[in-house]
């Protein structure tokens, strides 16, 4: 490979040498004579064939070049593909590594939750109401009812909803002892979810005194950090008063005590602090709902100078504690919208009822994962964001609180839901709104000052009106009338100068007169540039006087123009800020309409 470099630099050597001995023998030449003469020759032969070698050698050094870079750019791709096998091959066993493993889970699934199937179709057929129809006409046999049930929960001892089943059963043949001892049993499999069965079911079965002990039993055993993923849905069959009043009331006084007890950190603050803590929980959502164009007044934000950075904040603020109470108002009025059909307690226990319990959560998660990645072709980075995005449900209390307020369409819940959400963190949202207020009233400047084209003047914190308007736009014309009159009273003839022009131009024509040829065209030349000179001394000043006449006539139009617009943006911003500072004093007469007393359901 590298042999051809290695002869061509032995055969550069070579030459070089052999021109060495030719020059030295050119110098002994003298010397020598004749003698030389052949000797010469004979190296200048050797030369001539060295070079013709060397020549050979760079054409091959050249061609093996072209050849290896061939060869590099074949490795190349033959790297690139092996590369992408190599990636596709990866991936493709990551695909039928995560077919065969869902294959056994779902195996395992089906082994292990089939008969949790069957309890959850049995689970909604008890509960439905055509299914107490059924048994008061004598169309179901209560003791098949019983023995079903009985039968599943002997195949699902470990399921929380067996025994409810085996409960709710026992109800229908008035088996009170066997009833009483299946509710133990589903309490201590999982009493939250046993507990929220047994109050829908109970409100189900138009039994709204019982419905309520039950909730109250569920909301005092709930953590308003992880509320669970069932708690919308009831909430929404709560606040629409399907479980009764009294479950409606300990749904109240529950989530108002929930939100109390995450700000009782807040008490030991000053009023300060504390209304500072309740904004910065509200600000985002208040920033959605205060929508202001501040754009609208660039002619006085041109002119007041450094103070519009206060006076846009402040302006800003007035406008989020506007556009705030103004959702508000607008979401919660005084005459709610009707409520839907009384249909919420069934989507609860339909959603409460196909929950999934851990270990069925656990599994499916794990399936859900394994789909993922085979549907995105063994990219295990897109299916995880693809899971995370899918499994990511928000429980959190003061969250859900926060997004039925300005986000309903998020947490699906219907108006009165949002009302008792309402309700419960009033106080807080109140806070921030009156701490932004606050805010905004305290930037409120007592004097605006303009500059217009070197000339000032001081607004109140009132609008100002068209006769004080008017006087302004007045003065300022007279200042910048006072300017243009003393710029143009400034121009002048220069005399002295004019005088002296004159005086050089006599001498140059006088020489004019006395000299002859060449030098007497100079000096007459010389003479009419100097009268020339002279006269444009005289004649500018009025030119000139006219220009700055006409300049000081277009920047008194502009900048009284530029006053007016900023005198009404003025009028306008101080009256939306007012307006918006107003609205804010509402806060102590308005408060969420109060939804109308649901009437208890009768029992029966």
């Amino acid at each position: 490979m590298y042999e051809p470099d290695m002869q061509g630099d032995g055969l550069r050597d070579q030459v070089q040498s052999l021109s060495q001995e030719v020059e030295r023998l050119r110098l002994a030449e003298d010397l020598h004579g004749d003698d030389l003469e052949g000797a010469i020759s004979d190296a200048r032969a050797d030369i001539a064939r060295l070079e013709e070698r060397l020549a050979e050698l760079s054409g091959a050094v050249l061609q093996a070049q072209a050849v290896l870079s061939e060869v590099s750019t074949t490795a190349g791709a033959t790297h690139a593909v092996l590369n992408s096998f190599v990636e596709r091959y990866g991936r493709d066993q990551i695909v039928a590594n995560a077919q065969a493993e869902l294959s056994r889970l779902t195996t395992e699934w089906t082994a292990r939750f089939a008969h949790r199937r069957q309890v959850r179709a049995l689970a909604r057929g008890l509960v439905h109401g055509l299914t107490e129809d059924a048994v008061a006409r004598g169309l179901v046999d209560k003791g098949t009812i019983e023995a079903y049930s009985q039968e599943q929960l002997i195949k699902e001892p470990s399921f929380w909803l067996a025994p409810a089943v085996v409960a709710v059963a026992a109800g229908y043949s008035h088996d009170a002892n066997r009833a009483a001892r299946a509710r133990s049993y589903a309490l201590a499999l999982d009493q939250p979810k046993a507990t929220l069965f047994f109050a829908l079911t109970c409100s189900r079965q138009k039994r709204q005194s019982e419905a309520a002990r039950w909730m109250d039993q569920y909301l005092a055993g709930l953590d308003p950090s992880d509320l669970g993923q069932e708690f919308t849905v009831v909430l929404d069959a709560v606040a629409g008063a399907e479980l009764g009043f009294e479950a409606f009331t300990y749904a109240r006084q529950a989530m108002t005590r929930w939100d109390r007890e995450a700000n009782a950190r807040l008490s030991a603050l000053s009023r300060e602090d504390s209304a500072r803590a309740h904004l910065a929980r509200w600000h985002p959502w208040m920033l959605e709902r205060g929508v202001g164009d501040s754009g609208r007044f660039d002619t006085l934000r041109e002119l007041c100078g450094t103070q519009w950075a206060a006076v846009q904040q402040g302006w800003h603020a007035a406008m989020v504690v506007k556009g705030t109470l103004d959702y508000l108002r607008s979401e919660y009025s005084a005459s709610p919208p009707t409520a839907e059909g009384g249909h919420r307690t069934d989507i609860a226990l339909n959603h409460l009822i196909g929950q999934f319990d851990p270990d069925e959560n656990q599994m499916y998660e794990q399936m859900e994962q394994l789909r993922a990645i085979i549907h995105h072709r063994g990219d295990t980075e897109a299916a995880t964001e693809f899971s995370d995005s899918a499994t990511n449900h928000e429980v959190n209390f003061q969250s859900i609180l926060e997004r039925a307020i300005f986000e309903p369409e998020s947490v699906n819940l219907g108006y009165p839901a949002r009302l008792l959400s309402m309700h419960s963190t009033w106080s807080s949202l109140r806070s921030a709104v009156a701490a932004i207020s606050e805010t905004s009233e305290a930037v409120f400047p007592d004097r605006l000052t303009l500059s217009v084209d070197s000339w000032t003047c001081q607004l109140p914190a009132v609008p100002v009106s068209p006769g004080e308007g008017q006087q302004l736009i007045a003065e300022l014309q007279g200042h910048l009338e006072y300017r243009t009159d003393a710029a143009v009273n400034s121009v002048r003839p220069l005399w002295p100068r004019i005088l002296t022009l004159a005086v050089a131009a006599l001498a140059f024509g006088g020489l004019a007169l006395f000299l002859g040829g060449l030098a007497a065209g100079l000096a007459a030349a010389a003479a009419a540039l100097l009268v020339g000179s002279a006269a444009w001394g005289v004649l500018r000043v009025p030119l000139h006087r006219r220009q700055l006449r006409e300049d000081g006539v277009r920047r008194r139009a502009e900048s009284t123009a530029q006053l007016a617009g900023a005198l009404r943006e003025h009028s306008q911003l101080l009256r939306q800020w007012r307006a918006g500072l107003t609205t804010a004093t509402h806060l102590k007469t308005w408060s969420p309409a109060t939804a109308d007393r649901p009437e208890p359901r009768p029992e029966e």
